[in-house]
């Protein structure tokens, strides 16, 4: 597969569940932990030294602008008593995103140099936007 494809294809995925959620709210909004890690595997395909940075950069992008358009475009609110499952489900999609961004790199281990401070480089940008996450949403 194309590299360009490798980011094109996950993107447009996201856009389009985006404008699903337009619709259909708590459908797409509950289906995100399922469609964001397969995208997620997609664009982490060719993984290596050369693009690790810009990678991991696109894939943390693409869970935030899943977030922003569904919450924005599917007008899921956070706060709102009639749907306490969004907060949870969004918890969960990053979750399982971490982890699948966390198997790609370990899989690609021989590719990568030093992959145990990429790990930690990942777990510290995963905590900085959940936390970021926690704060600005959830209080």
């Amino acid at each position: 597969m194309l590299n360009k494809y490798n980011i094109l294809i996950p993107t447009t995925i996201v856009l389009l569940f985006g404008l699903l959620s337009i619709k259909y709210q708590n459908m797409i909004g509950i289906s995100a932990h399922i469609y964001m890690p397969i995208c997620l595997i997609i664009l982490l395909y060719n993984l290596n030294q050369d693009n690790f940075n810009s990678k991991i950069s696109i894939a943390f992008g693409l869970i935030i602008l899943n977030e922003v358009i569904i919450r924005i475009l599917g007008d899921i609110s956070l706060k709102s008593d009639g749907n306490p499952w969004a907060a949870f489900s969004f918890l969960l999609m990053s979750l399982l995103s971490y982890f699948t961004i966390i198997i790609a790199t370990l899989i690609k281990k021989n590719v990568l140099e030093n992959y145990l401070n990429k790990v930690i480089y990942i777990t510290i940008a995963f905590l900085i936007i959940s936390i970021s996450y926690i704060f600005i949403f959830l209080i």
